[in-house]
């Protein structure tokens, strides 16, 4: 008789509990036993909620196009059966400058090649369906941003991206979760992993393999023994590694930065009907990756919100213990590009900051594997602000990671190879992604 593994996952954001649906839904005739332990005390409280929580399959390079692939039908399945996830296809809109259309042609017709939906917009097309937009050329914005070339000359319209609610999200997979059998427990913070011998003297640990966690709860610090443990933290992952410094190896993180939201009261996007009929698209400036987008599709009108990673500043250890903190000067920074481009937006009040936190890989994929040098200790992180759009997907693939196997079998019937997002170079995929504003 086979025994199943127990498994502990640290983290309920929805790379933790889709990984937890996928290890019960496609284990079942050997289910494991899964636990759930997140120090909140509710799920989808950490940089889940604090996500702009948008989706898109427009990707060039090959992973990445299956990591999107097998993530967005599984939300629209979802969104039949569960309304309230609010799902809404918005389309996404790249204002481009000449060069970046000239840098991006060759990734654009690739992306085309493997039949995703995209239309390229003239700069006349441009004036007819976004009549707030001034394509330019700017003076005052080369000198805020050092670059010369900032009159738009194109945009890119990718049909199939949109939006989800990210807590929605996040409770939908805890209902699948504990139907599944699933256990979870709220208010437990992870401080320690357990190994053989540290009880005793810690410098004698065996750390080549995990035995289990210590967590601190509002009963006291406790023990929960696993025969694995799969790491779903992503930005606060670096700090649990270096509580354990005896582990003396890295969970992969390359920089850890801060992405801030923060919403602009106007009615400058209200009633726009280009865009195959779906109203104002997510729309990324050329400058900074600088976004913006109505705060309720399903009015095609209202308030909007912009956002922005601040690629400037790798945030620090103690910096990210602190939490997401906004930086009071960044929306200044980013309204005086974006009034540029739409002056409508000059004195539109600001109000709400939310910050939150970016874990990047070196490439730009999910670091999803066992960790080198330590059996049965895995991680699901490095989302690159994509945890979201690619929780599915990623959730399946750290389930066939945590279970040893070598192939895992995504939402469309894809076989996809573990190894291509794991630690190992030789394996691991290299393809970056091409299309880049």
């Amino acid at each position: 008789m086979n025994i199943s593994p127990s498994i502990v996952i640290i983290g309920s954001g929805v790379s933790g509990l889709s990984a937890g649906c996928s290890l019960l839904e496609n284990n079942r005739i050997n289910p494991p036993r899964v636990k759930i332990l997140e120090r909140r005390e509710k799920p989808g409280r950490g940089n889940t909620i604090l996500s702009a929580a948008k989706w898109r399959d427009n990707m060039s390079a090959g992973a990445s196009l299956s990591l999107s692939r097998n993530s967005i039908p599984a939300y629209q399945d979802f969104n039949r059966a569960n309304p309230l996830l609010r799902l809404h296809r918005m389309g996404y809109l790249w204002l481009m400058t000449g060069s970046q259309s000239d840098r991006n042609q060759r990734a654009i017709e690739k992306m085309r090649g493997l039949g995703i939906e995209l239309t390229l917009y003239s700069d006349s097309d441009l004036r007819r369906d976004l009549s707030q937009l001034e394509l330019g050329p700017f003076e005052g914005l080369a000198e805020i941003t050092g670059c010369q070339d900032t009159q738009i000359v194109a945009g890119l319209y990718g049909h199939n991206c949109g939006s989800i609610d990210p807590v929605a999200l996040a409770e939908d997979y805890e209902r699948r979760f504990l139907k599944l059998g699933g256990e979870i427990e709220y208010n437990c913070k992870v401080e320690n992993f357990i190994f053989p011998g540290d009880g005793h003297d810690p410098f004698w640990a065996d750390t080549s393999r995990v035995l289990g966690v210590r967590a601190r709860t509002r009963e006291g610090t406790k023990e929960i023994r696993a025969d694995k443990v799969l790491v779903a933290t992503d930005t606060e992952t670096p700090l649990l590694f270096e509580r354990n410094p005896l582990l003396g190896t890295s969970c992969g993180l390359q920089s850890v930065q801060l992405r801030q939201l923060f919403e602009v009261e106007t009615n400058l996007f209200d009633n726009v009907l280009g865009f195959n009929g779906l109203g104002s698209p997510f729309i990324i400036l050329p400058w900074g990756g600088i976004y913006l987008y109505l705060n309720d599709q399903s009015r095609n009108g209202g308030n909007i919100t912009f956002g922005c990673a601040d690629k400037r500043v790798h945030l620090t250890s103690d910096e990210i213990a602190l939490g997401p903190q906004a930086d009071n000067a960044f929306p200044g920074l980013v309204m005086s590009v974006a009034q540029e481009y739409f002056p409508g937006l000059a004195r539109a009040p600001r109000s709400g900051a939310s910050p939150g936190h970016y874990g990047y890989s070196a490439n730009g994929l999910p670091i999803i594997g066992e960790v080198p040098g330590v059996r049965g200790l895995y991680v699901l992180i490095g989302l690159c602000g994509k945890g979201i759009m690619w929780s599915k997907a990623n959730g399946d693939v750290a389930a066939a990671a945590v279970m040893d196997q070598s192939i895992a079998t995504l939402y469309t019937g894809e076989q996809f190879v573990v190894a291509r997002l794991g630690f190992d170079p030789q394996k691991r995929d290299q393809e970056e992604e091409e299309f880049n504003i």
